[in-house]
């Protein structure tokens, strides 16, 4: 007879303590301890960075020190031994005068990642007491993380895209809640998600009615673009960003739902003054007017549908 044990959730931690977690992802607070991610795919390479580079000959009683330029990576290790006409950096700029000891004044690490397909190569500069979790020579994609921490959710938007964030947002979410025994189903961050992600700033404004830099609704974008190609103008062009919760639900399409949140004298004195109009489309700007909200009869396609009864039923009443 084989007998089964039942499975207990298992329950890490309290709780509370996992909140303000769920509080940094959902306000798009950036991490205290964040992670520095690579752009880009390629190969890694970690040098010192080093501003300068001092040589040492205690038998002979020489000292050199050399400045090292920022756009140069330093090839030799701290307390590494040199022989004279050996290069100390990657350009070959500075060479040792003698042979001797090296001593490097560092500020800490930096890691380049190179893509030989495209050319590309990008810079890194790592602080002291940040650990570095890639080797030397690895290959890594972009997005992976190259030193320890938490990865910044702006920084996940800007290298990898909104479903990358969207994912990253909801897996770290589910983590505090599982660690509880609680599962949440997914559809419910999501819904908070979307919301968090529906900004995005305009970085070219064409010929429309936008600000470089300004931050929009993205169904104002839309609406936007299709009225500038149609009078035959060149349309905006935007990239998305990541807003807080509280910021998403004060800068809603709806000024009626924003002044019901928070801040209600700020809100409705904008509301007055840019002379805003409230298209009536969300659930609370309704419950709020007391008229009918925009689901299931409440539909405008079903407003003008006539209702009437077949005959068996008229008999029956």
């Amino acid at each position: 007879v084989v007998a089964k044990i039942p499975k207990e959730k298992a329950k890490v931690r309290d709780i509370v303590g996992g909140l303000p977690r769920v509080e940094e992802l959902l306000e798009a607070r950036e991490p205290k301890n964040k992670a520095i991610i690579t752009e880009i795919d390629g190969i890694v390479k970690i040098y010192e960075d080093a501003k300068e580079i001092t040589l040492i000959n205690p038998k002979e009683g020489k000292t050199e020190t050399y400045k090292v330029p920022d756009t140069t990576f330093v090839i030799v290790k701290n307390g590494s031994f040199v022989k004279a006409g050996q290069s100390l950096v990657d350009d070959g700029s500075i060479v040792a005068e003698f042979d001797g000891i090296v001593r490097l004044k560092s500020e800490g690490s930096r890691i380049v990642v190179f893509n030989k397909e495209t050319g590309q190569q990008k810079d890194y500069k790592v602080p002291k007491g940040k650990f570095i979790i890639v080797k030397d020579n690895s290959v890594v994609k972009a997005g992976d993380p190259l030193t320890d921490g938490t990865p910044n959710p702006h920084d996940i938007l800007k290298v990898m895209g909104i479903e990358e964030l969207a994912a990253f947002l909801v897996k770290e979410a589910q983590i505090v809640y599982r660690l509880q025994g609680v599962e949440i189903n997914d559809k419910h961050f999501e819904v908070i998600i979307r919301q968090i992600l529906r900004k995005v700033k305009i970085v070219d404004p064409g010929d429309s009615r936008f600000l470089l830099n300004e931050i929009v609704d993205k169904l104002d974008l839309e609406e936007e673009i299709n009225k500038v190609i149609s009078e035959g103008g060149r349309p905006p062009k935007a990239e998305p960003v990541l807003v807080g919760i509280t910021k998403a639900a004060l800068t809603t399409r709806s000024w009626i739902s924003a002044a019901s949140f928070q801040e209600t004298t700020r809100v409705l004195a904008d509301a007055a003054v840019e002379g805003k109009v409230d298209p009536l489309k969300g659930l609370k700007e309704n419950v709020i007017i007391g008229g009918i909200i925009p689901a299931g009869t409440g539909i405008k396609e079903y407003s003008e549908v006539e209702v009437a009864l077949k005959e068996e039923e008229k008999e029956k009443v």
